[in-house]
C-alpha cells in the first residue's frame, strides 16, 4: 500500500502573523520581511516534501523488485532441494 501520493498542507495565517508582529512593535519593514521569510520557508518545505515523496516511491519500487527476486531464488532453491532429496 502506497501512501506517498498524499500531500501535506500547511496552514499559514499571514494576517495573524502581521497582527502579532505589529503588536510586538515591529516596524512595517520588519513585518514584511518576516512574513516573506515565513512564506518562503513553507514553500521550501513543500518542495522538500515532494522530493522526499518521489525518493520514497523510487525506494519502494526498488525494494519490491529485490523482494521479488529473493522470493524467486528461494522457491528455485527449494524446488532444486526437493528434486535432489
Amino acid at each position: 500500500m502506497c501512501i506517498l501520493g498524499r500531500m501535506t498542507t500547511i496552514t499559514f495565517d499571514t494576517h495573524q502573523l502581521i497582527r502579532d508582529l505589529r503588536d510586538a512593535d515591529f516596524t512595517e519593514k520588519q513585518v514584511v520581511s518576516q512574513s516573506q521569510e515565513r512564506l518562503l520557508s513553507t514553500e521550501h518545505f513543500d518542495s522538500s516534501m515532494t522530493l522526499i515523496d518521489s525518493s520514497m516511491a523510487l525506494m519502494e519500487a526498488r525494494m519490491t523488485i529485490k523482494l521479488g527476486a529473493m522470493l524467486v531464488v528461494a522457491v528455485t532453491v527449494m524446488v532444486a532441494l526437493i528434486k535432489v532429496l
